[in-house]
């Protein structure tokens, strides 16, 4: 896709666009609701300085200027830049600094909750603790009755035996 070029008025040199600012708060160089381009001429001997406005119909107005206004347009738009930045910057700062505000002061509750869960959790586990000693016991004892229980009845069938005859 070709690349628009602007040549320069005084030299014919190609024109190199340095910055663009939407809508300048300073209305002295632009009229309202424009965007406007400063370009240069890459000429290095040729001095001259431009800036152009467009409008919403795409329609650019040139003006040239003197290098010491250029300089000083120039040196507006590049502080509302970074004063636009600064502000951007101080924004999601603040954000932050309310997301983590609001984290530090929830926090305490949560852990607390969080706490007091595991403590229930805890006594929970101790009595399930309990509980499975106290069956473990039982099942030894179970486990130890059916022991004495089969060997008594070996006993007892082994008498049966020698007392088969008697009726």
């Amino acid at each position: 896709m070709p690349v628009i070029q602007y040549l320069c008025d005084h030299c014919g040199k190609v024109l190199e666009k340095i910055v663009s600012e939407k809508y300048p708060a300073n209305l002295t160089y632009s009229p309202p609701n424009t965007i406007s381009h400063f370009f240069q001429c890459s000429n290095p001997d040729c001095q001259a300085k431009f800036i152009a406005w467009e409008e919403d119909s795409g329609k650019l107005t040139w003006e040239l200027k003197e290098e010491e206004i250029f300089k000083n347009i120039l040196k507006g738009v590049s502080e509302r830049k970074e004063r636009a930045m600064l502000k951007e910057e101080k924004e999601k700062l603040n954000q932050e600094k309310a997301e983590l505000e609001r984290m530090l002061a929830e926090n305490p509750q949560r852990i607390s909750i969080i706490k007091k869960e595991m403590e229930n959790i805890k006594i929970q586990v101790n009595k399930l603790t309990d509980e499975y000693e106290e069956r473990s016991i039982q099942v030894t004892h179970l486990e130890e009755a059916m022991e004495k229980g089969r060997l008594r009845l070996q006993e007892i069938d082994k008498r049966l035996r020698e007392l088969i005859h008697i009726k």
